[in-house]
């Protein structure tokens, strides 16, 4: 498949379509049905999830958000918003779409207000600006690193 084309289909899929991981060859992709892993057929895809402690760390750098800017439109809100996941929330990874995506998903499960909403639409745009190779940014020099999150199947 042409990169270009490899690149369009990992977009289409979006925030929405749950990333995982194969702990045995470190492979990432969408899966869209309960599948092996389709680099080295040894495990069943493993999907990224919040930990309490990391939820409540989520939880409050979006308590944090100003409603004030948010409602005025401020431009630097964004920017904030980002300042506070890096000081407040330790596992986020503005480079790794699969972190991105466990705190879109915690963010969906929680009570609407103006700013879950907002940090929603924080993470939508933050997927898309991430990198294609969600885990781009844990390979190390030597060896690859495993996700911050926490590993739960999905099947």
């Amino acid at each position: 498949m042409p990169a270009v084309q490899a690149v369009q289909a990992v977009q289409a899929k979006g925030i929405q379509n749950p990333l995982v991981c194969c702990n045995e060859c470190h492979s990432v992709w969408y899966m869209e049905e309960c599948e092996r892993c389709p680099r080295c057929a040894r495990q069943v895809g493993v999907h990224w999830t919040s930990t309490e402690e990391q939820t409540s760390w989520l939880m409050y750098a979006v308590s944090l958000l100003d409603e004030e800017h948010i409602q005025r439109g401020a431009e630097y809100t964004t920017w904030e918003f980002g300042e506070i996941l890096r000081e407040h929330v330790p596992c986020y990874n503005e480079m790794c779409r699969g972190t991105i995506q466990v705190c879109y998903e915690v963010l969906r499960k929680q009570p609407s207000n103006l700013k879950v909403a907002f940090a929603i639409g924080f993470f939508e745009q933050a997927f898309i600006d991430a990198p294609e190779d969600p885990m781009m940014y844990h390979v190390g020099e030597d060896e690859l690193e495993y996700p911050v999150w926490s590993d739960e199947e999905d099947c």
